[in-house]
Parts: C-alpha cells; structure tokens; sequence
C-alpha cells in the first residue's frame, strides 16, 4: 500500500508515497520502489503537522513519523514495516510480522494464501465478507483449514474537524486516542 487516508478541516485527503511503476509491469510486493521525485516527505509532515497538530496525543506520536520521514527510502515494503511495527507497538498488538517471502510458499490467490496458512501451522483462516467472491473456500477446506467470513465495524471515536469520518488511517486514531485506541479497536471489531 503506498496511500492512505486522513481527515483535515475540509475533508478527507490522500497521503500518497509515490513509486516507481514505468517498465515495471507487475511487481511483487518487495520489488516496488519509492520515488524521490517529488519532496513527498516534506510534505506528509507538513500535512499530518497542520491536520493533527491539535490532536490530543499528537506530540506523542509525530516524533516518530518526523524520523521516519527525514530517511530517503528504497523499498516500499521496508518503509511500511518500520509504519507498522510502530504501530503494532503503540497499539499493544503482540503478533510478529513474518515476511511471506521468507517462507518458501508460492502460487497466487486462494493457493498463496493456503500455502501461507499452511507454512504458518494455521488451522483457521480470517477474511472479511468482501473478500468471499474472491476466495476459493474449498482449497481451503481440502487441506483441512476453517475459512470464517467476519464483518468489521469500523470504530467510532473522538475526531478533530466535524462529524466523524470512518475507514481513514489509523494514524487518526492514534493522535486523537492514544492509549485508548486498542480498546477502541477491540470494541468495534468483528
């Protein structure tokens, strides 16, 4: 993912990192690089500084972004882990990230994922109900996994600017929750 959305007085916009895509054709995931083309990261700070500046727990948080933002990045996938297990961190999730690279599964679709599953020693597997028309259950069911179909309710939660808006970055949660966040999540999920 090189997107995402954030909430400001006029609305929702994107935070985009750019990447390279001409020649490439489909790349795998850990193949996408960023594109220093455009001075991206200045201004990521200088939207996420005028967006949540007046977040309860944004000076908590912004540090660790403004660093991550002063890094001149190559891969896409490594910018977005170093995110993420911030995010983990702050969240209080303990679950590892394990890149599906270093597992030696292969296919595409439903049989990655069963691969995946299956090099993981998982037994059960957990999608949203949007994802059911893509899934091939049976390849599942034929190599002794469960595939459960859950809806998730997107959390409803103290927000700057107006009326709240749903499915935008967790980095609005965390500036405008904090600590809470997790519990905030538990209580809506699934």
């Amino acid at each position: 993912m090189n997107r995402n959305r954030i909430k400001g007085p006029s609305g929702t916009i994107w935070l985009t990192v750019p990447v390279k895509k001409k020649g490439r054709g489909l790349q795998l995931v850990r193949e996408v690089e960023v594109y220093h083309g455009r001075d991206w990261s200045r201004r990521h700070c200088l939207t996420l500084s005028h967006m949540y500046g007046n977040a309860p727990y944004f000076g908590e948080h912004f540090p660790f972004f403004k660093e991550v933002y002063s890094r001149e990045w190559k891969s896409l996938v490594d910018l977005n882990l170093m995110i993420l297990d911030y995010l983990r961190t702050v969240l209080g999730v303990g679950a590892e990230f394990t890149r599906c690279s270093t597992l030696g599964a292969e296919g595409r679709g439903t049989q990655l994922l069963v691969n995946v599953c299956e090099r993981l020693g998982c037994h059960t597997y957990l999608a949203s109900h949007g994802v059911r028309k893509y899934l091939n259950v049976q390849e599942f069911t034929a190599r002794g996994m469960t595939v459960h179909f859950r809806n998730f309710a997107p959390p409803v939660y103290p927000q700057l600017w107006g009326e709240f808006v749903s499915n935008l970055s967790v980095l609005d949660l965390i500036f405008n929750c904090g600590g809470k966040s997790l519990d905030i999540l538990k209580k809506f999920s699934f």
